[in-house]
Parts: C-alpha cells; structure tokens; sequence
C-alpha cells in the first residue's frame, strides 16, 4: 500500500485498511487488485510452502456513511459478500446489501427456533432398483414450514444453518427423526428398507458427533445396517484425511453405509475412493438433465458406473425424470435410480403408502 495509507488488524485475521487521498473508485481497484497479488504471493517456511487469500470488502467515504461505526459495518458486509463470491476478490458495499442481510439474521433467528416450534419436518424420496421396480432405500429431505412465511426452499435456509452453525442440531434432529421412522416402518413392513441421510461437514466434524450417532441408534432401536450416512467432497478437502478415515471406519464397522453425494461436481478424487471406505457413488443431477443429448454426460456417466463396479461401489443416478433417461442408466447398468419419474418426495403417510404398493408383485404404473 501506499506510504500515506494505514492498516491496523482489526482481530483475529482481519484487517483493516484506511486509504486515503482517493477521488476515483478505479484508482481504489488499482490498489486493491495490487493487494490481492501480495497476497497471494507463496509464503516459504522451514517446512512448507502456505499458500493465502483474501477477501476484501470496501465501503467508501461519504457515500456509504458518515461515521468510522457505519464504515465498518459497510466493509464487513461487502468482505461476506466477497467470501461468498470465491477467495482472491474483492466487493463493494451496495444499498441493497442491508436489505439481503436484514432478511438474512431475521430467518436465522426464526431457524433457531425451528425445532422448538416443530416447524420442521422431513419428507422422503425412494430411490429404486430399477430391474425390479422395487424401492430399495428412501432418502430423508429436510423442509421447513414457517407460520408466517409457509414453506421456505430448502436451497434458501440449508446454507443459512450451515454458516450459522445451526446445521449441527438440526442434523440431530434430522438423525432422530428419520431413524424413529425407519425403526417404525421396518417393523411394520415385510420388507426391510434402508434410509439414506444427509450428513454436512460441520456436522462431520462435530467433536460430539459419533457419540450422538449411537445414542440416537441405540434410543431409536433402527438397525445400523440400515443406515447409509450421505458426505460430499468437501470433508476430504476441509479436515485431516487420518481423522476422516478413522470416524468413517469407525462407522463402517458399525454397520452403516457411507455415500459419496453429488460426486463429479467438486473436486473429484480417485484416491478417495482408493483410500476411504465409500458404499455407494450418487451421480448428481446436472450429468442427467442432458443425458439423452449431450455425448459428454453420456461417457461420464457410463466411465463413473464401469468404475464404480470394479471398485465394488453401488451407484445412484439422482435427478432422474424421464423413461428414456431411467432406460439408458439400465442399459449402462447404474445399481439404484431417484428422481420424479419414478417419484417425487413424499410424506412418511404417502411413502407408507407407495411402499407397500411397491412390495406387491404386480408391476407398478408410475
């Protein structure tokens, strides 16, 4: 930065940077831009080499306020908004930002008292064999019904309670629920179904999180076998792979199944699936809308299945919506099937329902 500029760190690793003397904001973004390459210059040490970024939120004077308090909150919203958009960038503060984090700390505050109110519930969506048209498993989706508001997107609050830490109790709640469930449903069904759950990664990390676990199997009475647990590719790449690998064997040595979620669209790795005891592989959504057309998914789609089978890995092929799509994964010979052309998510009533229509022999008109 420039000898007339001041930066102080402000706690913790943020900072905060006065720069003044400035007239126009394409000369702030000459300075900015310059920032972001110093820091993300390589940090050599005995051991390592760091690699660090930075996300910067800029508010300006007067036009964003008047006083150092205003300032401030200003630069902090623009820096979330920053962290938002990816690491090395920056934003400014806009009028519209107050708006978006007003409506923002209101639903979080409503979401702490979700459970409490009983506004959540879970539906669940069957994921079928699609030789037998039997259902082999069913998944738990968290929804959220505010009195005031109705139903709230699950793609709206499910990131709010992920950065607000909310995520962990209502991943208990979830845990607890779709267990009491399928302890109910398999022992009233003749068949023996399988419940597949989300599992985010603060969730994973939780230091508490394998001792709820087998509280909640133990009060629930559900079979561990039962269980598949669903992670994402992001736990390899935000914790320590020798505790991961630990807490997923520690699991699999319980009896429950782990699945790899939405695999393809992170950054995927063959070593995880080399190294880490993964059941089943779900192939997300986007390599299935465009399937029947698109050359590329189709050899993707078929090169994750011919792997998956050598490395003894079930597959499921998510998003699944048409019988031409549903007869092409057939063809390529993907284990499970879910999405709307088999079934759209259902109430524990309606899924009770489609579940013992599905255990008659008859072939099912879908």
């Amino acid at each position: 930065i420039r000898e007339t500029d001041t930066v102080s760190r402000f706690g913790g690793d943020e900072f905060i940077i006065l720069i003044d003397n400035t007239n126009h904001r394409h000369e702030l973004k000459m300075i900015i831009d310059k920032l972001i390459r110093c820091l993300s210059t390589p940090v050599e040490t005995s051991k390592e080499t760091l690699h660090i970024s930075g996300s910067i939120g800029i508010s300006v004077y007067p036009d964003d306020g008047t006083d150092i308090s205003t300032l401030i909150r200003c630069a902090d919203m623009s820096m979330y908004k920053a962290k938002a958009q990816g690491k090395d960038t920056y934003c400014f503060f806009e009028n519209k930002m107050n708006i978006e984090i007003h409506e923002y700390l209101a639903m979080e505050n409503q979401l702490r008292s979700a459970v409490a109110n009983q506004e959540l519930e879970l539906e669940y969506q069957p994921i079928i064999n699609p030789l037998t048209n039997k259902v082999y498993a069913t998944e738990a989706l968290v929804r959220w019904n505010r009195d005031s508001e109705g139903r709230v997107p699950p793609d709206k609050f499910i990131p709010i309670a992920e950065e607000s830490g909310l995520i962990v109790p209502i991943g208990e709640w979830i845990l607890r629920a779709a267990c009491t469930q399928l302890a109910d449903w398999n022992q009233h069904l003749s068949a023996e179904l399988k419940m597949s759950i989300n599992i985010s990664t603060l969730q994973f990390k939780d230091n508490d999180f394998d001792k709820m676990l087998l509280n909640v199997i133990k009060e629930t009475g559900v079979n561990p076998l039962n269980l598949n647990l669903e992670i994402t590719e992001n736990l390899f790449l935000e914790d320590r792979e020798s505790h991961i690998f630990t807490t997923l064997q520690d699991l699999r040595t319980q009896g429950i199944s782990i699945s790899l979620d939405d695999f393809g669209t992170g950054y995927s790795s063959l070593s995880y699936l080399k190294h880490f005891p993964i059941n089943v592989l779900k192939i997300d959504r986007s390599f299935i809308t465009d399937i029947i057309d698109d050359q590329n998914d189709q050899s993707l789609v078929k090169a994750i299945i011919n792997m998956a089978e050598g490395l003894n890995i079930k597959v499921v092929a998510e998003g699944v919506e048409t019988e031409q799509q549903c007869e092409l994964l057939i063809d390529y010979q993907c284990d499970y099937i879910q999405g709307y052309y088999f079934s759209k998510p259902k109430s524990a009533e309606e899924l009770q329902h489609f579940l013992r229509q599905s255990q008659k022999p008859a072939l099912i008109s879908l």
